[in-house]
């Protein structure tokens, strides 16, 4: 049979019948943890501190922990459920108003929540994602995602009202996402076209109330023609100049 397991210490009533239970179940099959290994898809150890008494195993655990026992399931998911919800009116008692600080102790509370329920690899294997995509998440600066929240805290089999305070809590740290570059740029364009036009909309003219008008504030611009008009009016005054200089100088010869 092993080493002896250790003393169930957990003040929580109801976990400690479940790792009661669970031992009782192994005693009765008279398997070792490592036959309960081959048999129950688990190692050894998870077994081992699913029947601890330190942390409630998930529901996939136990039920496959029983199983190998030669269980009877629905007896087995009685004791599992009145363990779960014991600890979870031990947490809302706890900490039902005692919101996180931050993102950070946010994303801390959930690890622990999860570790408190099995390993991360297998509730992120419920929750439908890759271990790294949880780890990321828990190990961020900013709290996840609604959706991320809301898989993770079903793949722990917590009720709907937790599900809610959660949510109120990630709600609360979320901060706005800063505007994009693109927006940043079209804001900016829009207020040199409204400088183009004399400034903002509803903006009152600087020659207002003052015998100037409404005159537009827009820089000068000249047109085509106030920049060629003069240089066609020189060429034009050169040869005429340069067509009656001859018949001056002959008529000047002419009369000497």
């Amino acid at each position: 049979m092993g080493r002896p397991e250790k003393t169930i210490t957990t003040g929580v009533r109801e976990l400690a019948a479940l790792a009661e239970h669970l031992r009782r179940l192994r005693a009765v099959s008279g398997k070792t943890y490592p036959e309960l290994e081959r048999a129950g898809g688990y190692s050894a150890s998870v077994f081992s501190r699913a029947a601890s008494g330190d942390a409630l195993p998930t529901w996939q655990v136990a039920l496959a922990y029983g199983t190998a026992c030669g269980a009877d399931e629905p007896a087995l998911r009685v004791v599992w459920e009145q363990a779960r919800d014991a600890l979870d009116r031990q947490r809302s008692s706890a900490g039902a108003d005692d919101a996180p600080a931050g993102p950070t102790d946010f994303n801390l509370r959930l690890r622990e929540l999860i570790r408190g329920r099995g390993t991360q690899r297998a509730v992120a294997a419920r929750a439908n994602y890759s271990p790294s995509t949880v780890s990321a998440a828990l190990n961020a600066t900013r709290v996840p995602s609604p959706e991320f929240v809301d898989r993770i805290l079903a793949g722990l089999d917590l009720p709907v009202d937790e599900h809610a305070r959660w949510q109120e809590w990630r709600a609360a740290l979320t901060l706005p996402d800063p505007p994009s570059f693109a927006a940043a740029r079209a804001t900016d364009d829009q207020d040199l076209e409204d400088q183009g036009r004399g400034g903002t909309a509803g903006a009152v003219p600087s020659g207002a109330g003052h015998g100037e008008g409404a005159a537009s504030e827009a820089p000068f611009r000249p047109s085509a023609l106030a920049v060629l008009g003069p240089i066609v009016l020189a060429a034009l005054l050169l040869a005429v100049i340069f067509t009656l200089l001859p018949v001056a100088v002959d008529w000047w010869i002419s009369t000497c």
